[in-house]
């Protein structure tokens, strides 16, 4: 999945494009990471496809997520909720493929490690780039997917991506113009979602 910081690159991106309040959908933006970091709960508050695979067209169901939710889904948290399933399924779809998967599609674990040190290294190259600060306002929602304990702690956790920046920023996994075609994309992807079911004004 996408990083944290790269979900409020994204939500800062979309949010210049929209009537919408950045704040309470940046937030949204980060939700679906509020789970207890067991592989169910995080496939629950993913929407994870039952039976989907790395190779698989679709891996998380944004669109069971809108169905469920179709009642707030115009709500700008709901809305940033939305966005990152969106996000984090063309992310799997795309850099985890490329980078993480095998030509069988089983993850390379060896690489593990260095992939979550160079996404330390991303968030440090992506804030600077990018200018995003912590422009974040949590409340409580009715998602039953999330774990209501660490959706309290979020902020706790983007504080830390904020503060715990990196001197050595030379990526060994990833390369940079990647993540930021990734970024693009799925800016791109979320806002054609909302222009095409007419979920939020539209500055264009």
């Amino acid at each position: 999945m996408a990083s944290r910081i790269m979900h409020l690159v994204i939500s800062n991106e979309i949010s210049k494009r929209f009537d919408i309040d950045r704040a309470r959908f940046a937030f949204g933006n980060i939700l679906p990471d509020a789970h207890d970091n067991t592989t169910e709960m995080k496939k629950a508050s993913h929407f994870k496809i039952k039976g989907a695979r790395y190779y698989s067209e679709k891996i998380l169901d944004s669109d069971l997520f809108v169905e469920k939710y179709n009642k707030f889904i115009k709500d700008d948290i709901y809305l940033g909720y939305l966005s990152h399933l969106i996000s984090d399924d063309l992310w799997m779809r795309t850099i985890y493929r490329t980078y993480m998967l095998d030509s069988k599609y089983n993850v390379m674990e060896d690489k593990l490690d260095l992939y979550y040190s160079d996404f330390a290294k991303l968030n440090t190259l992506l804030i600077n780039e990018f200018g995003i600060g912590k422009n974040i306002v949590a409340e409580c929602v009715e998602i039953d997917e999330i774990c209501k304990v660490s959706s309290s702690k979020l902020l706790k956790w983007v504080n830390f991506d904020f503060e715990n920046r990196m001197d050595n920023l030379k990526l060994d996994i990833f390369k940079i113009e990647d993540i930021r075609s990734f970024i693009e994309c799925a800016v791109e992807e979320v806002v054609t979602r909302i222009k095409e079911q007419n979920l939020r004004d539209c500055f264009e």
